[in-house]
This record gives C-alpha cells, structure tokens and sequence, in this order.
C-alpha cells in the first residue's frame, strides 16, 4: 500500500491513521473538512473565471466540513470568502480563528454573517 485515501465521521480517526500509520494519508471525507469537494470546486471556478485571485465567493448554508475546506483553502489562493449561516449552525470556532489567521496572512477578506443577502450582495458566486 502506497497511500490510503480515507472517508470517515470523526476526523480523529485520520490523524490516528496518520500517527500510526507508515504511508501518507489522504482526507477523502470527514466531518470536519472534504477537501478533495473543495479542490473539484475551486477548479470548476478556476475553469469558468480563468484566474481564482481577487475572486468573492458567497457561502449560503450551514457552517460544515465543505465550507470549512473552503475556508483553509480559499485564502491560500486569493479568494474571499462571504459565509451566511443560521444561527446556531456557524462554523466551528477554531476552523474560524485559522481562517481568518490565514486571510491576514494572505490578504483576503473573511466575512461572516447570518443574512443570506448580505453574504451575497458584491459575491461573484
């Protein structure tokens, strides 16, 4: 075995795999990030406007493992990121504190709210 890609619940279980195991492994889905989605989308978004940089990209839903991968990676290439949850269904806090650590970094925008208009209004998504 040369590498395992891994679908899981509870993301524990990848960084167990990866403490005890010999061969790189690969997050194919857990309940806090799924970032082989995020990468299909980021080159679908990629495809149709040419260049991610400078993008805004409106999240409408619940703060789960999809829009977390977004948040790790989107900084990292220059996208924005407008997140509307509702109440009570936010992303976790410490997805967020790193999020908005690598925004800084990286000279994008982290904006959070829980109106759906807002998240959108200026987005390109």
């Amino acid at each position: 075995v040369d590498v395992i890609l891994a679908r899981v619940f509870g993301h524990e279980d990848l960084e167990s795999l990866a403490a005890h195991g010999s061969v790189p492994i690969v997050n194919g889905l857990s309940e806090l990030y799924h970032p082989l989605q995020i990468l299909a989308d980021m080159q679908t978004l990629q495809d149709h406007f040419g260049s991610l940089r400078g993008l805004t990209v409106a999240w409408v839903g619940d703060g789960n493992n999809i829009i977390h991968s977004f948040m790790m990676g989107a900084p990292k290439l220059g996208i924005n990121l407008k997140i509307a949850t509702p109440k009570g269904y936010e992303t976790y806090p410490n997805v967020t504190k790193d999020a908005n650590e690598l925004a800084k970094q990286y000279g994008t925008e982290m904006f959070y709210t829980t109106d759906p208009r807002e998240a959108c209004e200026g987005a390109n998504v």
